[in-house]
């Protein structure tokens, strides 16, 4: 009897069924819509965004801040006087990880972020402010608008940075082509 159920346990094992294989499909690959990341530091630094609110880009700046404090460094406070240049090396060196990168709409990485920006002077342009241009700033690795112009114009300062926001959103929704 044992010979018998150890030859039907050998003829169930041989007319088993194989695994199933799940098809293979072919797929085209999408381009990705994150920015290129150079590095292992690029990746690991944050980056603000064009629709961030005032809080939000606070909250993404403050570890930044806080860094260099903790290494002595007041930001962006001009009561306090410049600290040595090897004092704000060393502390730039340890902070800079974290301090946040251009929202990629502005950053001059970015082979469309001039284009963008274009389209954004112009929705600022229909909007009243009349001094107004793109601006590359290689120290910040930032494109943008830049407003008053020569004369340093105050209305379009004024008016270019209430808009420039709202702007940059209508731009990013696919106004101004």
């Amino acid at each position: 009897m044992t010979a018998v159920l150890l030859g039907a346990a050998a003829v169930g094992a041989c007319s088993a069924q194989p695994e199933a294989v799940p098809p293979q499909v072919a797929s085209v690959r999408t381009s990705d819509t994150s920015p290129p990341v150079s590095g292992r530091q690029a990746q690991e630094r944050p980056r603000f965004r064009i629709d961030m609110t005032d809080d939000e880009q606070k909250a993404l700046y403050d570890p930044y801040r806080k860094c260099m404090s903790e290494h002595g460094i007041a930001v962006r406070d001009p009561t306090v006087p410049k600290p040595p240049k090897d004092k704000l090396d060393a502390a730039a060196k340890a902070c800079d990880p974290l301090l946040p990168l251009p929202a990629w709409e502005n950053d001059i990485n970015n082979p469309e972020a001039f284009d963008f920006n274009r389209r954004v002077v112009s929705c600022l342009r229909a909007k009243g402010v009349k001094f107004v241009e793109v601006d590359k700033n290689e120290e910040s690795g930032m494109v943008g608008p830049s407003f008053g112009g020569p004369q340093n114009d105050q209305d379009s300062i004024d008016k270019g940075l209430k808009f420039t926001s709202k702007c940059e959103q209508e731009v990013a929704a696919g106004g101004y082509k």
